[in-house]
């Protein structure tokens, strides 16, 4: 810990909050370059942290996350969505699980995707690290905000494909129902050997379609030919849409009086609960 995080975890645990530990070791720079050896320096770093918390007096519910990285000996950057860095993240996870009973988690999620721009590698590497960490964490998959380049860069065109892509993810955390007016029993029986019919036009079909997922931005049409192949990329589209939103935005209106009594009361916070 450096001197602001130990600080804070001092003041925290004075006053009975709770303190989350991060770890983020570096599998070939701060940590070993081997994925046994990043779990373990993880693992004792969060123990420490544990330690201090204690003796300190702290006697809360404990909590930590792990985001951990590979040295990429190509390049010197760090990557935090390589496969070994899942493999370390959930060893990580289970680890605890296994021998302390703890539910940890990790942190990043989708993130900390290596791609600068969004397409493919973007969307690989966000869809990598929600399902992975979801798999082994049990909590419902997230496809990550509007953050490149290992969570440094800001992109409008990526949060726009996220927020379609995330509520697709969001789909496989839910728990199909099945009941008698789920199944469509009647309408399987009414359709037969679909010669001649189809479900499409079944009030079953009117009543359930809502329930799928119909993506605003991927393409599910036919093919259309070569000649179709430049119209409409889907970065323009993304970047007409924002550009769109943006032109319409209107700053909402504050009331002056109320913003300088708010923050009167943020002032009088800072002198007597920080004092």
């Amino acid at each position: 810990m450096d001197r602001r995080a130990a600080g804070l975890t001092k003041e925290k645990t004075r006053r009975g909050l709770p303190c989350w530990i991060g770890t983020q070791p570096v599998a070939g720079g701060s940590a070993p370059a081997s994925i046994a050896g990043t779990i373990v320096l993880g693992a004792a770093e969060t123990i420490a942290a544990f330690v201090a918390q204690r003796s300190l007096g702290y006697t809360g519910p404990q909590s930590a996350s792990i985001c951990s990285g590979m040295l990429d000996m190509k390049t010197a950057n760090t990557s935090f969505c390589t496969p070994e860095t899942m493999l370390i993240d959930c060893g990580y996870v289970e680890l605890f699980r296994r021998r302390y009973g703890l539910k940890l988690g990790v942190a990043g999620w989708a993130d900390y995707t290596s791609a600068k721009f969004p397409g493919i590698q973007a969307a690989y590497e966000k869809t990598l690290e929600a399902l992975t960490v979801s798999h082994f964490t049990g909590i419902p998959p997230r496809g990550g905000s509007e953050l490149l380049d290992c969570g440094k860069t800001f992109s409008p065109e990526q949060l726009l494909l996220n927020a379609d892509m995330g509520s697709g993810l969001w789909q496989l955390a839910t728990k199909p129902v099945v009941d008698d007016g789920t199944m469509g029993l009647q309408t399987i029986l009414d359709v037969g050997s679909g010669l001649g019919k189809s479900a499409l036009d079944s009030d079953f079909t009117i009543a359930h379609f809502r329930q799928f997922w119909y993506p605003k931005w991927f393409d599910r049409g036919v093919w259309r030919g070569d000649e179709h192949l430049d119209e409409g990329g889907l970065l323009s589209k993304l970047t007409e849409e924002y550009k769109a939103i943006k032109s319409v935005y209107k700053k909402p209106a504050v009331d002056r009086d109320r913003l300088h009594k708010a923050r009167q009361v943020v002032e009088r916070a800072k002198k007597h609960l920080l004092a």
